[in-house]
């Protein structure tokens, strides 16, 4: 299956357990890896536009973990938390993405930031 919107393109193979999304972004490759890696940032665009995301704890280095909350109407509607296996500025980061109320569905994503 793949489908293209305007700068993303995704990729799934269903013999795979492996979703690939490519993204562009007007921006260099430092700027989108601080837009990853600030959580002050990274409340600015995680989540729908209507459930601001609260960042609990976020130690964006290798060996790091993260932290966060989506809340609408006051209330907390879902937690996420993960380890950083791998950060090299600029050029790629390694996570773990696990839901709370999934704990034994844990997500290993792989973010490339290359120059365009």
């Amino acid at each position: 299956m793949t489908t293209t919107t305007p700068r993303t393109h995704l990729e799934a193979d269903p013999a795979l357990p492996t979703i690939r999304i490519v993204r562009d972004f007007d921006a260099p490759p430092e700027r989108v890896y601080r837009a990853y890696t600030d959580p002050t940032l990274v409340r600015q665009w995680l989540g729908p536009k209507d459930t601001p995301t609260h960042i609990e704890h976020w130690d964006a280095r290798t060996g790091g973990n993260y932290r966060y909350s989506s809340w609408r109407d006051g209330e907390k509607i879902a937690s996420f938390y993960g380890s950083f296996h791998e950060l090299r500025p600029d050029q790629r980061l390694v996570q773990t993405f696990t839901y709370e109320g999934a704990p034994d569905c844990v997500a290993l994503e792989t973010v490339t930031f290359d120059d365009l």
